[in-house]
């Protein structure tokens, strides 16, 4: 005998309820249930917040925010509010508005979303800095001073269970972000953390002895970039070893040719920047110097065929940037 739908809903059963529902709305939360968002959000009423979270879900945060800012206006979004403005807080944070994620955050004192707060509210210090909009250029919300210190006591006013604490204080260590000598500092000074422990030895090399065991899928991933020596991940972060200067190298291919022939610092990594800068804009001769005048056997003398070829692919550059790690 077939169960009913309340059934079903009662025993958690989101597989058939995905499968069997007539009810649009049951459909849907099954759906969400399974994560075949796309599906769900077919379906989803257009002011739910089932719709919204599977925006979300699948990383349609602009779209998501101008969609429930339209919602809100014309009669307001269904759904549990709170729920409705962390979701919010969650699509500001992904697309850079830092400062505009904390103060949602910052409403709410459960601990473990006093997680998410420290995150927000330390990357809103950094973005401060020139730094973080180099990676993240939507980020121009104003912060100063003044708003720093405001964020860091509302902070620390912030009860925390012991549990979330590790993760909380490890978010915190994001707002020295723009002064390398000094994030690293602040990562020594809080050693005993070990998910800082681990940050620190992902950005200093120390791969021999970094815990992997306790690393999120993401962390994972940008230890296997920094161990490589190469920027693959799909958005790189502000916490590869070398991100300064793969993101330059990356982003000249694109446009910034100008801006990396005015780079003054000399790490290799610049100095392929300025020759595959003078590459794609067919200037040879100054490339060719450039490389000519570097010192010793170097990897990109060694490759340099590769390099000046313009038609060179992603794949084969990325190749030469890890073997400048060797």
């Amino acid at each position: 005998m077939e169960r009913s739908i309340q059934e079903l809903i009662d025993n958690e059963d989101h597989e058939q309820i995905s499968q069997v529902a007539t009810n649009r709305h049951h459909k849907c939360v099954g759906l969400i249930h399974v994560e075949k968002f796309a599906e769900a959000l077919k379906i989803a009423n257009k002011t739910s917040f089932e719709y919204f979270y599977c925006l979300y879900k699948l990383k349609n945060y602009k779209k998501c925010l101008k969609k429930m800012r339209k919602a809100e206006r014309e009669g307001g979004i269904t759904g549990d509010p709170s729920g409705v403005q962390l979701l919010k807080a969650q699509c500001l944070y992904f697309t850079g508005k830092y400062l505009s994620a904390f103060r949602i955050f910052e409403k709410f004192d459960d601990s473990t979303i006093c997680i998410n707060t420290a995150a927000a509210g330390g990357l809103a210090i950094a973005s401060k800095g020139k730094f973080l909009h180099k990676f993240k250029p939507e980020a121009k919300e104003f912060v100063d001073d003044k708003i720093e210190q405001e964020i860091l006591s509302i902070l620390k006013d912030k009860e925390i269970d012991q549990d979330d604490k590790q993760e909380f204080d490890f978010n915190l260590t994001f707002k020295d972000l723009n002064d390398e000598s000094k994030f690293i500092e602040t990562l020594e000074q809080n050693s005993e953390n070990k998910m800082v422990s681990n940050q620190l030895k992902n950005v200093t090399g120390d791969f021999e002895n970094l815990d992997e065991s306790i690393l999120t899928k993401r962390s994972a991933e940008i230890v296997k970039a920094n161990k490589l020596g190469v920027s693959d991940i799909e958005n790189p972060t502000l916490f590869h070893k070398k991100n300064r200067d793969y993101q330059l190298f990356f982003d000249i291919q694109k446009n910034g040719f100008k801006e990396a022939l005015k780079d003054r610092r000399l790490t290799e990594f610049t100095l392929l920047s300025k020759v595959m800068a003078c590459t794609k804009v067919l200037h040879f001769e100054k490339a060719q110097k450039i490389l000519e005048e570097m010192n010793g056997d170097s990897v990109l003398k060694r490759n340099i065929s590769i390099i000046l070829d313009k038609n060179s692919t992603q794949d084969q550059i990325k190749s030469i940037l890890a073997n400048l790690e060797n």
